[in-house]
C-alpha cells in the first residue's frame, strides 16, 4: 500500500513539475519577444527594477485574436486587464439596436471593462479585435496579489487609472456641446490621441465615439478644416 502511495505521489509531483515547466516556457516566451514592449509601457511614469519586472511579468499572459473575434461577448464577466501588442480594439455597447463607441484601443495601451472587472458583474460593454491582435494580459486575482506583495506596482496601477479616468473625463465634457463643430474642435484640441485616432481609426468609431453620425462628423471636419485648422 506504502509503494502504491509513494508511486502515486511520484506521479503527481511529476505532473505538477511539469505544469510548472510549461508555464515558466511561456513566461519565458512572453518576456523574450514582448519584454520591451510591457516594460516601457509599465515604466512610462515609475521604474521598476528587474527583480520587480520579474515578479510581475510571472503573472502575465499572452492571447491572439484575428480581426473581427470578440475579446469580450455581450454578458460576459470581465476577469482581467489587457494591454495592447499589436491591433486595434474596439470597445462598444448596443444602445437602441445601434453600436455606440466607448473608445478604440490602439497598441501600447490597456483596456478593460472597469464596470463589469470591478463589480465581476456581466459587462454591457462588447470588446471586438479591429485588426489581428496581440494581448499580454493579467488576471484581476493576479493584480490583486501583486498590490499586495509589489508597493511599486500600487503606484503603476494608480498612474494607469488617472490616465483612464483623464480620458474619460475629456470625452463627457465633449459629450456635453450640442454642436458637432464643437465636439470636434475640442475633440482636436483636448484628445491627446486625436491625430493618431486621425490616421488609425474608422471615421464612424471617432464619429460614434463622440456623439455623432458620419455624415455630421465629416461635415464638422470640413468646416473645421475651412476655418484654417490644421
Amino acid at each position: 500500500m506504502l509503494k502504491y502511495r509513494f508511486v502515486i505521489n511520484y506521479y503527481l509531483s511529476f505532473v505538477y513539475l511539469s505544469v510548472l515547466e510549461d508555464n515558466d516556457f511561456m513566461n519565458n516566451f512572453i518576456h523574450s519577444e514582448y519584454f520591451s514592449h510591457v516594460k516601457e509601457f509599465l515604466c512610462q511614469s515609475d521604474q521598476l527594477i528587474d527583480s520587480e519586472l520579474k515578479i510581475i511579468f510571472r503573472h502575465l499572459y499572452l492571447k491572439k485574436f484575428n480581426k473581427g473575434d470578440y475579446i469580450l461577448k455581450p454578458g460576459e464577466v470581465e476577469t482581467a486587464m489587457s494591454y495592447i501588442i499589436k491591433g486595434k480594439v474596439h470597445q462598444y455597447s448596443i444602445i437602441d439596436s445601434k453600436q455606440v463607441t466607448e473608445r478604440v484601443s490602439l497598441a501600447g495601451s490597456a483596456f478593460c471593462s472597469y464596470v463589469s472587472y470591478v463589480q465581476q458583474v456581466p459587462s454591457n460593454q462588447i470588446q471586438g479585435a479591429l485588426s489581428d491582435t496581440t494581448l499580454v494580459g493579467i488576471a484581476k486575482k493576479q493584480i490583486e496579489h501583486l498590490l499586495r506583495v509589489c508597493p511599486q506596482f500600487c503606484r503603476i496601477m494608480l498612474k494607469k487609472l488617472e490616465s483612464i479616468h483623464f480620458q474619460r473625463e475629456i470625452r463627457a465634457y465633449i459629450l456635453q456641446h450640442k454642436s458637432a463643430l464643437d465636439r470636434y474642435k475640442l475633440f482636436m484640441k483636448m484628445d491627446p490621441l486625436s491625430d493618431v485616432y486621425q490616421s488609425q481609426v474608422s471615421q464612424k468609431y471617432i464619429a460614434s465615439y463622440i456623439g455623432f453620425t458620419p455624415q455630421a462628423f465629416s461635415k464638422a471636419k470640413s468646416s473645421f478644416l475651412r476655418q484654417g485648422h490644421f
